[in-house]
């Protein structure tokens, strides 16, 4: 009887338990509060604020030890257009805001007491991706710049243009032994020069280094090398020397190429149909 009592309340306490409640589960830690918060768009939007910003001010991190501001500078000086969504992207503004919207995302919208319209989080994912997107392309904007190694061609097209003292030194090891008769058919060698400073100031250094030579060569100022004027018309660039026809230059024009050649100083031969025969300028165009 004992045993048969005994067994009836197990079965009763099984009975009980099975139709009670469970235990209520403990309450979340508050690491696990925080992950709830920002996931999903504030942690998506703080990790893109976070990329932008490690971009802007850690530039060993993607540029490998370059400037990219360097080449965007070069760029816009040289008067290329910049596009201004790409400067916006490339503003430190840009991160503190993605990460500002984040933060106040994972405030506000997500306040388990105020659920927030379903649309809310569609319009703040469309947002994050079309700024994800935008940050891609300004990276891969800088890639190309940066790859493609337009900043020195651009460094190159403004950058002057100077007589190097080995370029002198050719110049007179060539003309000096020649100098004394180099003048032939006219009393002193003409220099002109495109009407900008940079081609004037290389037309004077031109116009000292071939007087160091040992030439004659005329100014239009008396009191310091300056070379005639000449207004450049379209694709004047570089130094050539002006002939009657470039297929019978004047012997005086032919070695005076050949030794500006030789001294690294690239020069050819213009065709000018107002000019005699025996006639020849030499002339900077524009770099």
């Amino acid at each position: 009887m004992g045993r048969a009592s005994r067994e009836a309340r197990l079965r009763r306490a099984e009975k009980v338990q099975a139709t009670a409640s469970p235990p209520p589960p403990p309450p979340p830690s508050k690491w696990r509060r925080l992950i709830k918060r920002v996931r999903g768009v504030p942690g998506a939007s703080f990790g893109l604020g976070l990329l932008q910003l490690v971009w802007s001010y850690a530039p060993f991190v993607f540029r490998r030890g370059e400037d990219a501001d360097f080449i965007f500078d070069l760029w816009t000086k040289a008067g290329g257009d910049f596009p201004a969504l790409i400067q916006a992207i490339t503003s430190p503004l840009f991160g503190l805001a993605l990460i500002a919207g984040g933060v106040g995302y994972a405030i506000f919208a997500k306040e388990p007491e105020k659920p927030v319209a379903p649309y809310v989080p569609k319009i703040a994912w469309a947002i994050i991706g079309f700024c994800g997107v935008v940050l891609g392309t300004a990276f891969l904007f800088e890639q190309f710049l940066r790859e493609s190694h337009v900043g020195e061609y651009v460094a190159q097209l403004t950058k002057e243009r100077h007589v190097t003292k080995a370029q002198a030194d050719k110049l007179k090891e060539i003309l000096g032994p020649v100098s004394g008769n180099f003048p032939q058919k006219h009393s002193s060698v003409d220099v002109m020069a495109a009407d900008n400073s940079e081609s004037r100031g290389y037309a004077a250094e031109l116009m000292v280094a071939l007087t160091f030579a040992g030439l004659r060569i005329s100014s239009a100022n008396p009191r310091m090398p300056t070379p005639l004027e000449m207004h450049a018309i379209g694709n004047v660039k570089g130094v050539f020397i002006q002939v009657a026809d470039v297929n019978k230059p004047p012997p005086e024009a032919v070695l005076l190429a050949d030794a500006l050649n030789k001294a690294d100083i690239k020069t050819t031969f213009w065709n000018n149909d107002q000019f005699w025969i025996d006639n020849y300028i030499l002339t900077v165009g524009l770099r």
